[in-house]
């Protein structure tokens, strides 16, 4: 037998043809998990950089406010609300407004219930 016989008579063995097989079906397992681990990174890469805008756009935001608290207006605002503040020559006019009748009308509704669960407390539950 020459040698390209002997080549073919190797090629054409059950054995090889098995090995051959084997050595496909690996080399097709790794080609899937890679494109399949591709895939997993390029979502995840997608939602970071989603992330990225989003938070670039929370931080333009907060910058846009850290310059607005700078401002003259803002503490100005901030003084008169809450530090009762006022301009010279300015006067202060405090007129009762509609939150101060509800929160009257509440208190009152609570203070009927209170004094009727002490009266009921105080005779029945000693």
């Amino acid at each position: 037998m020459n040698s390209s016989g002997r080549f073919w008579a190797v090629v054409t063995s059950r054995f090889f043809l098995i090995l051959a097989l084997v050595a496909v079906i690996a080399v097709g397992v790794a080609l899937v998990n890679g494109w399949r681990r591709n895939q997993e990174l390029a979502k995840e890469i997608d939602d970071l950089r989603g992330k990225i805008s989003s938070n670039e756009q929370k931080n333009q935001e907060l910058d846009e406010l850290m310059n607005y608290f700078g401002t003259a207006d803002f503490m100005e605002r901030e003084a008169r609300l809450r530090l009762n503040l006022r301009l010279p020559g300015e006067q202060v006019v405090i007129l009762p407004g509609a939150g101060d009748q509800a929160d009257s009308s509440t208190a009152g509704g609570n203070t009927y219930e209170e004094n009727w669960q002490e009266w009921w407390n105080y005779f029945f539950k000693r």
